[in-house]
C-alpha cells in the first residue's frame, strides 16, 4: 500500500494539472485579440493590459461557448460587419480559443508520450509490477487525451466550415 500511494498521488496530480490551464488574453494596437498560455510571450507593451483567463477542460464534447463581447473591444456599430450573425470579434475569439485548446492538448500529449517512453525503458531495466501499472495508467490517460484532441480538432473543423458557409474572411480565422 505504501508503494501505491505515491503512484496514486502522481496520477491525481497529473489529472488535475491537465484539467486546468491558465491563458492570457490581450488586444494589440490593431484591435487583434491574442491568446497565449505563457505570460513571457506577451510583448512588454501589452503585459499590463493582459488578462488571465481560467479555462477548465470539459470532457463532454460541445460547441465552443458563445460569450458576449465587451463593449470596449467591439468596433463602432457603423463599421461592424456580421457574418452568420456574428461580428469580427466573435469569430476571432472562437478561432483563437479553439486553436489554443488544440495546441494545449497537443503539447500535453507530447509530454505524456515522452513520459510513457521513459516508463517503458524503466520497466525494461527493472521489470517491476508497479512500472507496468504506471504504464497502463498513462496509456489510459493518453487514450483519453487523444480522444479530447480529436474532438477539439473536429470542433475546429466544424467552426471553419460554419465560417466558410457564412463567408467569414480568412484573416478573421487566424
Amino acid at each position: 500500500m505504501k508503494r501505491q500511494f505515491p503512484l496514486l498521488f502522481l496520477l491525481i496530480f497529473i489529472l488535475n494539472s491537465v484539467a486546468y490551464a491558465a491563458f492570457f488574453k490581450w488586444v494589440d494596437d490593431h484591435g487583434v485579440v491574442h491568446f497565449t498560455d505563457n505570460r513571457n510571450k506577451i510583448p512588454k507593451k501589452y503585459r499590463k493590459q493582459a488578462k488571465q483567463l481560467a479555462i477548465m477542460d470539459d470532457s463532454s464534447p460541445s460547441k465552443p461557448p458563445q460569450q458576449a463581447a465587451p463593449a470596449a473591444a467591439q468596433p463602432p456599430a457603423s463599421q461592424e460587419l456580421t457574418y452568420g450573425g456574428h461580428d469580427q470579434y466573435w469569430w476571432r475569439q472562437q478561432f483563437a480559443s479553439q486553436k489554443a485548446r488544440v495546441q494545449t492538448l497537443q503539447e500535453s500529449l507530447v509530454q505524456k508520450n515522452t513520459k510513457l517512453t521513459e516508463l517503458r525503458r524503466k520497466r525494461a531495466i527493472y521489470f517491476r509490477a508497479q512500472d507496468r501499472v504506471a504504464i497502463n495508467n498513462l496509456q489510459d490517460l493518453i487514450t483519453a487525451e487523444e480522444s479530447k484532441l480529436s474532438d477539439a480538432l473536429k470542433q475546429l473543423d466544424e467552426l471553419d466550415q460554419e465560417a466558410t458557409r457564412a463567408g467569414v474572411p480568412a484573416d478573421w480565422r487566424q
